[in-house]
């Protein structure tokens, strides 16, 4: 019994030895933890993309065209079968010609007719004809500026608040430059000429600076200085640091709010720019924040993992490139931090599609826009 035994044992053994499970049971530990970390990988992105999938913007940055195709309103109105236009019998509508001119000229009658008799009147006619004359009004402030004969500081004289720089444009100016520039699409270089050409070179505006949140399609007017909206920065920050958990950006996000109330308490001192000095002061140590953000960006920098950085290494590239634009509010005080002064006149339209939906065609947009146009820029009047 025991060298039958023996005699099992011994062919187990040698079943073990010709096929090498023990070698084989290796491999599959060292497959086994390959397989481990390549499935970890997937694990994170995918839930990159489920969280990439959730967003709107309602809940994100995202615009609101990606959320999807909307529910599309039925039209339940009944067809009357009449021709469109002007129904028979309609009062036409025709201009009409004015109860009160600046000037009226009489003129001749045909006093004979083609056939050699002579006419007789009627009725009196009369016609319109309409100018535009531009008169330009310039209204000059002279105040005398004083000095402390104590502590020796100089006061400036009290202007009004629309009277900030030396040169200053009233309301009505403004609302058609608006008009020009953004609804007719018109250059600024071109809207100055227009201004000066109507004006006898009266009205001689300086170089245009547009604020947008880095949309390049305003890099092609190179008439135009840039500026940056920086109140997207400090979003696109927050959702960095909420990933990433970098006190760096925190503090980078702080200095820009910073500098932001200098230039609030600055205007209240009745200054319109930074000097040279406070503003390369400024931008170095903007640029010195960047270079900190950069080297705790490659200490954590993974390879396998480029789509968890990307949005990162995006931004603190922008900031980099751009840094005059994002810091130009500082040169001019005119220049505001953010750009929602624009983001709300669009919000009206935004909120029309909403509600009703898309246009029927491009000539119902053009008529919504022409009477937008024109409340917008009654405002400034």
């Amino acid at each position: 019994m025991l060298k039958q035994q023996n005699k099992q044992q011994a062919e187990v053994i040698h079943d073990l030895d010709k096929n090498n499970y023990g070698g084989e049971c290796e491999t599959l530990r060292l497959e086994n933890k390959e397989l481990k970390k390549k499935l970890k990988i997937y694990e994170e992105k995918f839930e990159l993309a489920r969280i990439s999938l959730g967003k709107n913007s309602s809940n994100s940055l995202k615009p609101s065209s990606t959320n999807g195709f909307k529910k599309v309103v039925q039209n339940n109105r009944v067809k009357s079968g009449r021709k469109p236009g002007r129904e028979k019998g309609h009062v036409r509508s025709a201009p009409t010609v004015t109860k009160t001119p600046d000037k009226t000229i009489t003129v001749s009658k045909v006093a004979t007719c083609t056939c050699g008799c002579k006419t007789i009147e009627k009725e009196e006619i009369a016609r319109d004809l309409i100018s535009l004359e531009v008169i330009v009004h310039t209204t000059q402030y002279v105040g005398k500026k004083t000095k402390c004969p104590c502590c020796g500081k100089e006061h400036m004289p009290k202007f009004p608040n629309s009277v900030n720089s030396i040169v200053n444009y009233d309301e009505g100016i403004k609302a058609l430059v608006v008009y020009l520039n953004t609804y007719c699409n018109i250059q600024n270089q071109k809207t100055a000429e227009l201004l000066g050409l109507i004006s006898d070179n009266k009205i001689k505006m300086c170089q245009g600076t547009v604020c947008h949140d880095h949309n390049k399609i305003h890099l092609s007017f190179p008439q135009s200085k840039q500026a940056e909206c920086n109140f997207h920065i400090l979003r696109y920050c927050k959702a960095e640091y909420e990933v990433h958990k970098r006190e760096i950006i925190k503090e980078f996000m702080d200095y820009l709010l910073e500098l932001r109330d200098k230039v609030e308490e600055y205007k209240l001192q009745e200054k319109t720019c930074f000097t040279d000095i406070e503003y390369e002061t400024a931008k170095a140590k903007y640029l010195e924040l960047l270079d900190i953000l950069d080297e705790e960006f490659k200490k954590e920098y993974d390879k396998e993992k480029e789509q968890y950085y990307d949005s990162e290494r995006c931004l603190k590239s922008r900031l980099r490139e751009y840094v005059d634009d994002h810091l130009r509010f500082l040169t001019d005080f005119r220049i505001e931090f953010t750009n929602n002064l624009a983001e709300r006149g669009l919000r009206k339209i935004k909120t029309k599609l909403k509600i009703a939906g898309e246009f029927r065609n491009l000539k119902f947009a053009k008529y919504y826009c022409d009477a937008i146009s024109i409340i917008d820029s009654s405002l400034f009047f």
